[in-house]
């Protein structure tokens, strides 16, 4: 009986060792879990441990490798190397297998690749974003400027957050982070002297980058806005002076062009005369001239700027000062003026004295000559004034060249003279 147990055990082991059941091969050992960067080189080295030394033939296998930066060598049929040259697209998790053939047997061996995300910094492409030329009030709804995903770009494919620096408030600008778009709402009435500069910022949680435009809003001509009048206050008697103040607010100009102001001053809407542009909003007016046709009058202001102009509110009226002519004191000293000066086409000439002025040959002429000397007009030839008070001579220059002229007065062992300029 031991006779036959023996020969059976030894039929077996010849058996095993023939049908190749003997000890199996096994791989060498590699880290459960790697860890790199990106663009670093991630290297796994291992080999089979085979016994009867047989040929194998190794292949790697696992989800979204890149194939073409991955290389598998072995230097004999029983090593084997992966090498991955990592790049900054490759981020994430990986499963890799590694895979042994010899024809009949597969050996596997997996391990898992993490990389990380090496960070790079978001760019402006080289145009960036167009400088901005508007037109004042051409459009005053939101209109947008640019697409800032189509200008910025991250290489990492990393959500980037936009803003902007100091904006200047007047553009209102605003940006859309869901579609990534820059607004602008112009206000009305306005436009830029000088270009207004405006910088974006672009930025992933660890970087940020730049870009720069100009905003230019060209100025329209606007109408020039109406203004009010102050004083002489409306329905009052004008104090008994030798001049008389009017007032008047400042028209709004929003294009800041030079605004020029002519005072107006009417009897029944017949007789009207009117003052040279200027630009103050207050003008001192003669009495002799406010009062030159008796009983009330009106006023009014008109302001200019270019070929813009518009009219004062209101209209006034005002009133003489209380008491008659004759209660008026008797000036004081001998003068002599015109108003308006410069004026357009007539200019009212004054002149006072305290004392009657004697008759006679040459006791009072008044008489206008041009830049050269040269006798234009006599104005008192036919009726000379001679008592004490205040006398008023308008002179109509419609026949004459524009240009200065001079005012003469001799009344008695009294001269003066006046110098006044004929625009138009």
């Amino acid at each position: 009986m031991k006779a036959k147990f023996w020969a059976a055990v030894l039929l077996a082991i010849i058996f095993i060792t023939n049908t190749g059941l003997a000890q199996p091969p096994r791989w060498g050992e590699i880290p459960e879990e790697i860890f790199a960067d990106e663009c670093d080189t991630i290297r796994i080295e291992t080999q089979i441990f085979d016994p009867e030394n047989r040929e194998w033939a190794f292949s790697y296998s696992g989800d979204n490798l890149p194939a073409r930066r991955i290389s598998l060598i072995s230097p004999d049929h029983r090593q084997v190397r992966f090498v991955w040259l990592s790049n900054f697209d490759d981020a994430g998790i990986y499963r890799v297998v590694l895979h042994a053939s010899d024809g009949e047997n597969v050996m596997e061996l997996e391990t898992s690749i993490e990389i990380f995300n090496n960070n790079r910094p978001p760019f402006c492409f080289p145009l960036g974003i167009m400088d901005v030329r508007l037109i004042e009030d051409s459009n005053l709804n939101e209109l947008q400027i640019a697409r800032l995903n189509r200008i910025f770009s991250d290489p990492d494919r990393d959500t980037l957050v936009f803003s902007l620096i100091n904006p200047p408030p007047a553009l209102r600008l605003r940006i859309d982070q869901r579609n990534t778009s820059l607004y602008r709402r112009l206000p009305h009435d306005f436009f830029t002297l000088d270009p207004l500069c405006v910088i974006v910022k672009a930025e992933d949680a660890e970087f940020a980058t730049y870009d720069t435009f100009f905003v230019t809003v060209d100025p329209m001509p606007d109408t020039l806005r109406p203004f009010h009048l102050i004083s002489p206050e409306d329905t009052t008697h004008s104090p008994a002076t030798d001049f008389i103040p009017f007032l008047w607010t400042q028209a709004v100009n929003v294009d800041l062009d030079r605004t020029e102001y002519q005072l107006f001053i009417a009897r029944a809407d017949v007789d009207t005369i009117s003052m040279a542009s200027f630009i103050d909003t207050t003008l001192e007016v003669p009495s002799a001239v406010l009062w030159r046709w008796g009983g009330e009058v009106r006023w009014w202001v008109w302001g200019y700027a270019g070929p813009d102009s518009t009219r004062s509110y209101e209209t006034f009226t005002l009133f003489p000062p209380l008491g008659t002519e004759d209660d008026l004191p008797l000036p004081q000293e001998f003068s002599l003026s015109a108003f308006p000066n410069p004026f357009n086409s007539t200019t009212t000439i004054s002149f006072q004295s305290p004392h009657a002025i004697a008759g006679g040959v040459g006791g009072v002429s008044l008489r206008i000559y041009d830049i050269s000397g040269r006798l234009v007009v006599d104005l008192t030839a036919a009726d000379p004034p001679r008592s004490a008070g205040e006398h008023k001579v308008t002179w109509d220059a419609s026949s004459v060249g524009a240009g200065v002229y001079f005012v003469r007065l001799e009344a008695g062992d009294k001269i003066a003279t006046q110098k006044i300029l004929f625009l138009h």
